[in-house]
């Protein structure tokens, strides 16, 4: 750690929960019915200022998503994207606990500092992020629930309605790409998924990423 971020190789940027009377809230609820406190207590606009900053001054940012629980922050991915930056951040994750995310966060930013790729080039894994903690834990994710009960099925036990789910849940991923990760639809996709565990919390998928 460095006194100042003008000696700092890598800047981590954290979006943190807030009071909420020590409840952390859940991503996916949160994007509908978002606690008041999450707008009193947090200035986002001012958070997506501070990256752009930084990326604009040089440096290395990575992005530990930890307002909420099993899932990214839908209203600051959205902003982060209308100013073109997703595609600049060094690293991001957004599941399951803070140690999980800010683990893989920092994890994955220190293996690519020590194998940096090209200037500017895409990280599969950021996108894979995007895709699994953004797209699927904090919105597809309870958009499933009414098609898997629908089939006889519950957010627990897929049964034997997977293939049906899977099928679904594809086209909503794919349809994610398409409006929420709009600037690298050309070259990234999903190419199919699975529930390794049969339920619907947790996602498994291949993905490819051109060049």
């Amino acid at each position: 750690m460095v006194e100042s971020s003008l000696e700092a190789d890598l800047v981590l940027m954290v979006n943190s929960p807030t009071l909420n009377h020590g409840t952390m809230q859940e991503a996916s609820r949160a994007v509908l019915d978002k606690d008041t406190s999450y707008y009193s207590f947090r200035n986002l606009r001012e958070f997506v200022e501070s990256t752009s900053y930084y990326l604009s001054a040089g440096k290395k940012v990575a992005l530990a998503d930890v307002a909420f629980g099993n899932g990214g922050d839908h209203e600051l991915m959205q902003m982060l994207g209308s100013v073109d930056l997703l595609g600049k951040l060094h690293s991001y994750a957004a599941w399951n606990t803070p140690g999980n995310t800010i683990g893989t966060v920092l994890a994955h930013s220190l293996i690519r500092l020590r194998a940096p790729r090209a200037p500017g080039q895409l990280s599969k894994f950021v996108l894979d992020r995007y895709l699994e903690d953004w797209g699927y834990q904090a919105l597809v994710r309870s958009a499933l629930i009414p098609y898997a009960e629908g089939w006889g099925a519950n957010y627990f036990d897929l049964g034997d309605k997977q293939p049906q789910i899977q099928a679904t849940a594809l086209d909503l991923l794919q349809n994610f790409i398409l409006t929420h990760l709009g600037a690298f639809k050309d070259v990234y996709s999903v190419e199919s998924v699975h529930f390794p565990w049969n339920r619907l919390f947790e996602i498994g998928f291949t993905s490819k990423l051109k060049g």
